[in-house]
C-alpha cells in the first residue's frame, strides 16, 4: 500500500523549485527567441551544457562557483530560518574578502604553511563583527534588521575601498594588487582533475558547512530553538526560549558563514583581486534566490549553488551565438523571478495531490 504524503512533506518543497527552475528556464528562451530567433535555440543549448561547456576547464570553473555562492545562500537561509532577514551577507562578505586579500597579500609574518587558515578563520570574524552590529540593534534596540544591514552594506564598500587604496593598492588595476600564490587554498588535486580552472578545496569547505548548519539546524536542541523562534516568536518565548540571545547568535553565525565565503572567494584564484568599486561583489547577488530556491535547506543550499554555477558557466559561451554574457544574468533574474513563486507552486502541488488521493479513495 502506498504511503500518502504528509502537508509538511520535503517532496512537495522540492517539486515546487523544479517548477521554479523550468519555468524560469521556459521564459528566459521565449526572452531570448524574442531577441534573436535565428540562434535562440542554439545560445539556450549552449546555456545548459554549462560544465560540460569546453571540457573539465567549464567543469572546474563550476566547482570554483559553487563555494561563494553556496555560502552566500547558507548564510541568507540560515537565518531565514530562524525569522531573522539577513540582508547584510553582501557587506559581510565584501569585509571577508578584504581581509582575506590583505592577510593573503601582505602575508603579516604568518608562516606559508597556515597563512590560508588564519586568513579564512580572520575573514569569518570580520563577518561576526559586521554580522554582530546589526544584529545587536535588532536585539536591544527594535531595529529592523533589513534597514541595519542595507546600511551597513554600503559602509562595507567603502569602507573596504579604503583600506584596500590605503593599505594594498595596484593603480593600474584599480584593484588590490595580487596575494602571495603561498597564501592560496590548498587545491586538493583540483588543478589535476581539472586543468586550467581555478577549482580549489573551497568546495568541499563549503559543502561541509551546508553538513554542519543542517546537523545545527535539525539534530540539536539549540538548532530547535533557533526554528522554534522562527516559526512563531511569541510562542516561543512564553516557551522560556530567550530571543534577543538568538538574534544575536544568528547573526554572529550568519555573518561568519558570508565572511568565510569571501575569503574563499578570493583565496581560490590568484588572478582575483579585489577591485575598488562602488557596486557589491557579485557573487553575493546570489544568496537571496539561492536560499529561495532551496526553500531554506542548508542541503538544497549546495544543490541550488551548482544550479546557478552550472548556467554562470554556461552563460560566458552565449556570446558565441550573438548574445552577450548578460544574458545568462536575464535568465537567472528570470528564475529568481519564479523562485519567489515557491510557496504558490508548493501549494498547487498539494492541493492536486491530496484532490487525487481523495478521488483515489472514493473510487475505492
Amino acid at each position: 500500500m502506498k504511503k500518502k504524503l504528509s502537508e509538511n512533506s520535503p517532496v512537495f518543497g522540492v517539486l515546487a523549485s523544479v517548477m521554479s527552475i523550468i519555468s524560469g528556464l521556459v521564459v528566459g528562451l521565449i526572452i531570448m527567441l524574442i531577441f534573436n530567433p535565428e540562434t535562440a535555440v542554439t545560445a539556450f543549448g549552449m546555456l545548459l551544457k554549462g560544465g560540460f561547456s569546453n571540457g573539465l576547464k567549464s567543469m572546474g570553473q563550476v566547482f570554483h562557483y559553487i563555494a561563494p555562492y553556496a555560502m552566500c545562500g547558507l548564510s541568507v537561509a540560515f537565518s531565514f530560518q530562524t525569522g531573522v532577514f539577513n540582508i547584510g551577507v553582501a557587506g559581510q562578505f565584501t569585509v571577508g574578502g578584504m581581509v582575506a586579500v590583505l592577510i593573503g597579500g601582505m602575508a603579516l609574518g604568518i608562516p606559508d604553511p597556515i597563512r590560508w587558515i588564519v586568513a579564512i578563520v580572520l575573514a569569518g570574524l570580520a563577518g561576526v563583527i559586521w554580522g554582530m552590529i546589526p544584529g545587536l540593534m535588532k536585539a536591544f534596540l527594535n531595529c529592523n534588521e533589513v534597514i541595519a544591514c542595507i546600511m551597513m552594506n554600503y559602509i562595507s564598500i567603502y569602507f573596504s575601498n579604503w583600506v584596500i587604496q590605503t593599505y594594498f593598492y595596484d593603480p593600474t588595476l584599480v584593484a588590490s594588487k595580487y596575494v602571495k600564490s603561498t597564501s592560496l587554498l590548498p587545491r586538493m588535486g583540483m588543478d589535476k582533475i581539472f586543468p586550467g580552472s581555478s577549482a580549489s578545496s573551497a568546495v568541499f569547505i563549503a559543502l561541509l558547512f551546508c553538513i554542519v548548519i543542517y546537523i545545527l539546524l535539525y539534530r540539536t536542541g539549540f538548532g530547535y530553538e533557533l526554528r522554534a523562534s522562527g516559526f512563531n516568536k511569541d510562542a516561543a518565548y512564553y516557551a522560556g526560549i530567550n530571543e534577543k540571545r538568538n538574534i544575536i547568535l544568528v547573526m554572529l553565525i550568519a555573518g561568519f558563514i558570508a565572511g568565510v565565503g569571501g575569503g574563499m572567494l578570493f583565496l581560490s584564484s590568484q588572478t582575483k583581486n579585489f577591485l575598488v568599486s562602488e557596486v557589491a561583489i557579485v557573487e553575493t547577488s546570489y544568496g537571496i534566490p539561492i536560499a529561495l530556491l532551496a526553500l531554506n535547506n542548508p542541503i538544497g543550499v549546495f544543490c541550488a549553488a551548482f544550479l546557478l554555477a552550472w548556467l554562470t558557466v554556461g552563460g560566458t559561451m552565449v556570446q558565441s551565438a550573438g548574445f552577450p554574457t548578460e544574458t545568462v544574468e536575464t535568465i537567472t533574474a528570470v528564475i529568481i523571478y519564479f523562485s519567489a513563486f515557491s510557496l504558490i507552486f508548493t501549494q498547487l502541488i498539494q492541493k492536486w495531490y491530496f484532490k487525487k488521493s481523495e478521488q483515489q479513495k472514493g473510487e475505492k
